[in-house]
């Protein structure tokens, strides 16, 4: 890896960050178009409708608790 060659040295440092940032970036190297976003759709949309739902229904119980 080190070579006598300062040129080696500093290519083997660009070869070492490129395959480090890669990794950091990527993960496992599927491009973020390719993922299926559908699911996660789905999943906010149930999360969504759970808060409300509390939401409402603990507005509900307030008010009920209120009017007494």
């Amino acid at each position: 890896m080190t070579g006598p060659d300062p040129k080696t040295v500093i290519q083997a440092h660009v070869l070492r960050a490129a395959a480090t940032r890669d990794a950091l970036l990527h993960g496992t190297g599927r491009a973020r178009s390719g993922r299926n976003v559908v699911p996660v759709l789905w999943g906010s949309l149930i999360l969504a409708l759970v808060i409300i739902g509390v939401v409402v229904v603990t507005g509900s119980i307030v008010n009920l608790l209120h009017k007494k």
